[in-house]
């Protein structure tokens, strides 16, 4: 299918980055390489920080992190972008689970740490269930 496109003052960066009818595909693609640079982070950033340490993690992953999602800032086009953000998730998911590991695991006795950890687990569900529910509901409000 071929497209025209009308010339204009400004473009925005689907159109930019030739993101329009038969270059769609490029945008699942992108959020696929996303998950994919969440999952090497996961096994990457926890091997790193069971070799170096939580806090060598700290020191490392937040200097990644902040210059990759800047640079995603100024990305020419999809392919740097795609990459850019892959790493930018891959530290941010290795910075959350080293946080999950240090906040919840660690500082728990042995004693309560099933239960600390199920109750966090729980509190996260109902955050994600209690908004659909309140969707459903047939609400109606009225001003006063």
């Amino acid at each position: 299918m071929k497209c025209l496109i009308k010339e204009c003052d400004s473009y925005d960066k689907n159109q930019q980055w030739d993101i329009v009818c038969d270059n769609l595909w490029k945008l699942p693609l992108s959020q696929s390489v996303l998950m994919i640079g969440v999952l090497l982070g996961n096994l990457f950033f926890g091997s790193f920080s069971d070799r170096y340490g939580r806090k060598a993690l700290f020191n490392f992953a937040p200097i990644i992190c902040f210059t990759s999602s800047f640079l995603t800032s100024f990305a020419p086009n999809i392919y740097v972008f795609t990459i850019l953000t892959a790493i930018t998730a891959a530290c941010i998911v290795g910075m959350s689970q080293a946080s999950f590991i240090i906040g919840r695991i660690e500082f728990i006795g042995n004693k309560y740490r099933v239960l600390c950890v199920n109750l966090q687990e729980i509190v996260y569900s109902l955050g994600t269930v209690i908004p659909g529910i309140g969707s459903m509901a047939d609400i109606q409000r009225t001003d006063q």
